[in-house]
């Protein structure tokens, strides 16, 4: 399975781009060569980090879950090529005001800590992607996550 994160910063939070580049390259080693299900085979988790500022409070927000069986996409430039995104699931969070600021702040120990969390937090309900695949096995895939973060530092006090 294919795990990525696509992220989305600021200007203030772009220091971060190596931490989040390395939990991507964390979760696509971890996950590459486990399989959950048929007709899963990429999840993408969209990583808003964008401070909220008055009058723009409905930018960046996170966009609903989706299940996508098979799309064919036509390139805007290159209008001959197309491509095609097949049995994915894309999720989106965004940090909430005072997580932002703890994330720009802090230690980069914490601030792994909570992006671990909220990447926890976006996964463990996967209720919408559980009514599209009937036989995902959803617990192992949690606890294989759960086992990924706590190992390389990005959870802690996570009960089992």
């Amino acid at each position: 399975m294919k795990v990525n994160l696509t992220i989305n910063l600021d200007t203030e939070s772009s220091f971060r781009s190596k931490l989040l580049s390395n939990m991507n390259h964390l979760l696509q080693d971890y996950f590459q060569d486990k399989k959950y299900e048929n007709d899963l085979e990429q999840i993408l988790i969209g990583v808003i980090i964008v401070k909220r500022v008055p009058g723009y409070e409905k930018w960046y927000n996170p966009r609903r879950p989706k299940y996508i069986y098979h799309k064919a996409l036509r390139d805007p430039i290159f209008k001959d090529k197309t491509y095609e995104i097949n049995k994915t699931y894309e999720c989106e969070f965004r940090f909430s005001e005072d997580d932002y600021n703890r994330f720009i702040s802090e230690s980069e120990k914490e601030s792994n800590i909570i992006l671990g969390t909220y990447i926890l937090e976006t996964l463990s309900d996967l209720s919408y992607l559980c009514k599209k695949l009937k036989d995902f096995n959803k617990e192992e895939f949690i606890n294989d996550l759960i086992n990924c973060l706590k190992e390389n530092g990005y959870l802690s006090n996570v009960s089992d």
